[in-house]
């Protein structure tokens, strides 16, 4: 399916207001599981866009694309933190993020205040782990024990949030 440009700034004022509510967003990884829950629960503007299956589970190329090209836009702030063996990335607020953000409509707004108050304060892993499962119970057709199991193989580091994990999505109803 292809996108456009309406959908592209869907996105990004999707974007914005993410990082609006939360002040302060730590990660590509957090955005990725947040938008991909986000259009699990139906929010209309991230319907257009496909998640593929990566390392770190769900993953959008058009979520990275649109990253990238809010913080060249100043709609939000990139901070990078790194050493030799990792980087690590925050977002926040920037010149034109409470523009966009005001964009979303309603429903939309609404989810993301459920999905931030359930994932909010989510370990990263958490959220890995519970964006994998669901991922592979769509994709994959299988039941959500099945789903676990595989999810649990492919990431065995993730195995100490696996009840984090079953509680978010129990607690989002997917």
């Amino acid at each position: 399916m292809s996108t456009t440009f309406q959908d592209q700034l869907d996105l990004a004022s999707v974007l914005a207001l993410l990082v609006t509510r939360t002040g302060r967003l730590s990660g590509r990884l957090r955005i990725q599981k947040l938008m991909y829950l986000l259009r699990q629960k139906g929010a209309k503007p991230l319907q257009p866009f496909f998640f593929d299956y990566h390392h770190y589970g769900p993953f959008s190329a058009d979520v990275a694309d649109a990253i990238k090209g809010a913080v060249r836009s100043k709609l939000i702030a990139e901070h990078e933190e790194s050493d030799e063996d990792w980087k690590r990335y925050e977002y926040t607020p920037d010149e034109r993020t409470a523009q966009y953000a005001a964009r979303v409509d309603e429903s939309t707004r609404e989810l993301v205040e459920q999905v931030l108050a359930i994932c909010g304060e989510a370990h990263w892993r958490t959220l890995e782990l519970a964006a994998t499962i669901d991922f592979l119970q769509r994709t994959d057709n299988l039941d959500r024990e099945a789903a676990v199991r595989e999810a649990l193989e492919r990431k065995p580091q993730c195995a100490r949030y696996e009840g984090d994990a079953r509680r978010l999505l129990d607690a989002l109803g997917l």
